[in-house]
């Protein structure tokens, strides 16, 4: 998997997991999340990965000096953590006008620890047959309201994806996984737009499926197997819910 780019989103402020150390660098099952994250993404074959940083971004790169960073200085959102990738031309060179945007961006949460090399793989592998300009992944989870609180659920047409979206009467919920053909990408990113929530802008990474649809693009996704490895870390009732599923065996 050589043409694939790997952008790990690890910026957030972690401020509801309700301690002053980054959530990326707890521990279940005695490794530190990110740390988890990271291990899943090379036992998948993946080695150009890249952590986009923002928050106590030293203590994180003090703890995995291997990796490049990116620099996501203000916090607005994941679609802002990838242009953050392109403003600062770490992906793929120094000089923007004379790169060849090949390949494909495979773009992972770093509070995501649960998904497994196999299912990182498969996806990949999805999206390079399917010949799309991107891929998402998706879960059915028996509990939507809860597990969607940070993502969104999935809006179909025809039997298509058209939008990630908070919806009700669905269980398909946004698996937390977004792969992209390079060029499209970064020839699309700036079109997001931003959405202002209680005063605080976001750029949200999911509204480029609708940018993609309105090219009319077909959008290609991936269902995870198990709901529990779409599991988030966010709060400490998810912490100790994903440190439950590493018991079972997950």
């Amino acid at each position: 998997m050589e043409n694939v780019r790997v952008l790990v989103l690890a910026a957030g402020r972690s401020t509801r997991i309700k301690d002053p150390v980054t959530k990326m660098l707890h521990e279940i099952g005695e490794k530190k999340i990110l740390k988890r994250v990271l291990s899943n993404i090379k036992e998948a074959g993946l080695t150009n990965v890249k952590l986009v940083l923002g928050h106590q971004r030293e203590l994180i790169m003090k703890e995995f000096p291997e990796y490049s960073f990116i620099i996501q200085s203000e916090q607005l959102g994941t679609g802002h953590a990838v242009m953050c990738s392109i403003a600062q031309n770490t992906m793929c060179g120094d000089d923007l006008g004379s790169l060849r945007l090949i390949g494909h961006t495979l773009v992972l949460f770093g509070d995501k620890p649960l998904l497994k090399p196999n299912t990182i793989k498969e996806f990949v592998e999805s999206h390079i047959k399917s010949g799309r300009v991107l891929t998402c992944s998706t879960v059915i989870h028996p509990v939507p309201e809860n597990y969607s609180e940070g993502y969104g659920t999935v809006v179909r047409m025809d039997g298509r994806i058209v939008a990630l979206r908070k919806t009700e009467d669905t269980m398909e919920c946004d698996g937390g996984m977004y792969i992209f053909e390079t060029e499209w990408l970064w020839l699309n990113i700036k079109k997001l737009e931003v959405h202002e929530i209680n005063g605080k802008k976001e750029y949200y990474l999911p509204d480029m499926i609708e940018i993609a649809i309105k090219q009319g693009h077909i959008i290609n996704d991936y269902m995870i197997k198990d709901y529990k490895e779409a599991t988030g870390i966010n709060t400490p009732e998810q912490k100790a819910e994903a440190e439950s599923y590493l018991d079972e065996g997950n």
